[in-house]
């Protein structure tokens, strides 16, 4: 598998789970001001709690994984152009 396989796998899954994060944050904000409740009571609390902390998990391995696969193109983006 090559560098370029890699790096759109992570990618793809950084985003996915970042999706799920936002997803499962505004569904735990909602639940908690009470806003549009009725609309969110149907799933359980606790199923909501942890996929919003093991996507959580994910998204921070996956960014340090992500920032460590695209070093040099970060590193050039702050270069000073002469």
């Amino acid at each position: 598998m090559n560098i370029y396989t890699v790096r759109r796998i992570v990618s793809i899954c950084l985003l996915i789970s970042a999706i799920l994060v936002f997803i499962s944050g505004i569904i735990l904000y909602l639940r908690t001001t009470h806003v549009l409740y009725r609309a969110v009571v149907w799933i359980p609390g606790w199923a909501i709690d942890n996929i919003h902390v093991y996507a959580g998990f994910v998204v921070s391995g996956l960014a340090i994984i992500h920032v460590y696969l695209n070093w040099n193109a970060l590193k050039s983006y702050f270069k000073r152009k002469k």
